[in-house]
């Protein structure tokens, strides 16, 4: 990588900052060439390399700001481009971006919520609420995924996709997962005994041996038996390192707790997962579900999902259902479970009870 940077950069002004970042002090540009050479930066870095005949790709993300070159130390143009390489990076793969004020109060707001993030872990602010999970065949409700939820001491609903993404990137996932995973256990033993717990674990936390470990500790502590926790895992979270991925899911799988793969049909390689790994159920993405009764294709493929899952004796659920019209096309389709707005919102611990109690009551009368 030094050398094919070095080969557009001048070399006496390419410098490794650390890790996997290098910075390119490029004098002499004007500002149409600045954006030029970052492209040519991308393209260079980008080209695949030859490792003993296997062709290896590497990404690369380009931030770039000027230099006021005896006004300020080359320290502080760095930070700037530093800043804007991170918005490059957010933006997907193979982005470039010049600096610009806003991400520098962006940062600023983003280290006010770790400091707010690291507070609520420690108060245990940030609780699991719960949606239900039907069976379609009986409709009665078979389990709940538990869903973090956090409002900070202003009232402020702060996304969960904001928080865990911070909470995976400076190490207090496993303080988080932990805290939230021991409260689902507790709240899951006021339920019905065949009322499942099922919980979500990220694709940080897959690449950490001590997970099985961690888990089984936390439902000892807890007193949930094994057999009525399931965990719930995406297809990208098994790609990172799939040595280490499946000797946890043998782990979890020989203690007796079940095993879903979420999102089915939107990773990478969805039947090489099935392949190589031990699956108790399959939960089909809801952007299948969202189309099926409008596009052909859509249905074919959920055909397809739903026949695999009957072949290979794994359960099915349909996620995001939130229409009639939908429910009625999974039951004829032979789909298993079923999850959305239809049947429930996520849900405090306390209304738990009451909602299946509810829904067995109008199974009852009819």
């Amino acid at each position: 990588m030094a050398k094919r940077i070095c080969a557009i950069g001048n070399a006496d002004c390419v410098y490794r900052f650390g890790g996997d970042e290098f910075v390119v002090v490029a004098l002499g540009l004007s500002p149409r060439h600045e954006e030029r050479f970052a492209r040519l930066l991308i393209q260079a870095v980008t080209r695949p390399i030859h490792i003993n005949g296997f062709a290896v790709e590497v990404g690369a993300s380009v931030g770039y700001d000027r230099w006021e070159q005896g006004r300020e130390p080359l320290e502080d143009a760095a930070h700037r481009a530093d800043l804007a390489m991170y918005e490059a990076k957010s933006r997907g793969p193979n982005q470039h971006m010049a600096f610009e004020a806003s991400m520098q109060d962006k940062v600023a707001k983003r280290a006010t919520l770790e400091s707010k993030l690291r507070i609520a872990i420690q108060k245990k602010a940030i609780r699991p609420f719960y949606q239900p999970l039907v069976d379609l065949k009986s409709g009665t409700v078979c389990g709940f995924e538990a869903l973090a939820r956090w409002t900070d001491e202003e009232g402020v609903a702060i996304p969960p996709p904001v928080f865990i993404g911070i909470a995976e990137e400076t190490g207090m996932i496993t303080e988080l997962f932990e805290d939230l995973l021991a409260q689902a256990c507790q709240d899951a033993l006021a339920w019905d005994d065949h009322v499942m717990l099922s919980f979500n674990v990220s694709p940080v936390q897959m690449e950490d041996k001590l997970l099985a470990s961690r888990i089984f500790k936390v439902l000892s502590a807890n007193g949930l038996p094994p057999r009525r926790l399931e965990i719930e895992i995406t297809e990208n979270a098994l790609i990172q390192d799939p040595a280490v991925a499946a000797i946890i899911l043998d782990e979890l799988h020989d203690a007796g707790v079940q095993i879903a793969l979420d999102d089915f049909g939107t990773g990478y390689s969805s039947l090489a997962q099935l392949a190589r790994y031990r699956f108790d159920k399959i939960k089909i993405d809801k952007s299948f579900i969202a189309t099926c009764r409008d596009d052909e294709r859509q249905e074919k493929i959920i055909r397809a999902m739903l026949g695999l899952g009957r072949s290979l004796n794994i359960l099915t659920t349909a996620e995001g259902i939130e229409e009639h019209r939908q429910l009625g096309h999974l039951l004829q389709l032979g789909c298993d479970v079923g999850q959305g707005y239809l049947f429930g919102k996520a849900m405090p611990a306390e209304e738990t009870r009451s909602f299946i109690f509810n829904r067995d009551e109008v199974l009852a009368g009819g």
